[in-house]
């Protein structure tokens, strides 16, 4: 239709209670997260708007063109990361800025359910 505004998927991850690692086991399993982020940009490279990048070391975000992926999604995260659980918050809307490679803050500037991570 004309004049219908784009919407994006915004998605935010945690890793629930990372901090309680002991801090030799935190360092291998923070590998195997961005391994884990790094798949994820490689299998879902046609559909991510904004590529998903860790921040905080233990939380990451991505930007998604498509809602069809979400139930893969999580079931990727589920069963490729055992080690901990993690916490997935999910906005749809358009954005405020311009997209990004990476998606840092994108969930921050969708106007619609403007903060996926108030779901986390």
């Amino acid at each position: 239709m004309a004049g219908e505004v784009q919407r994006y998927i915004a998605v935010i991850g945690d890793m629930v209670r990372s901090r309680d690692l002991p801090s030799a086991e935190r360092g291998t399993v923070q590998k195997q997260f961005a391994e884990l982020i790094k798949s994820l940009n490689r299998e879902y490279r046609k559909k991510l708007v904004s590529k998903f990048v860790i921040t905080l070391g233990d939380e990451f975000q991505g930007l998604l063109s498509t809602v069809t992926l979400i139930p893969d999604l999580i079931w990727r995260l589920e069963e490729n990361f055992p080690e901990r659980k993690l916490r997935v918050g999910i906005g749809l809307g358009p954005l405020d800025t311009p997209i990004q490679k990476f998606a840092i803050n994108s969930h921050r500037d969708c106007q619609e359910n403007r903060y996926p991570w108030r779901s986390l």
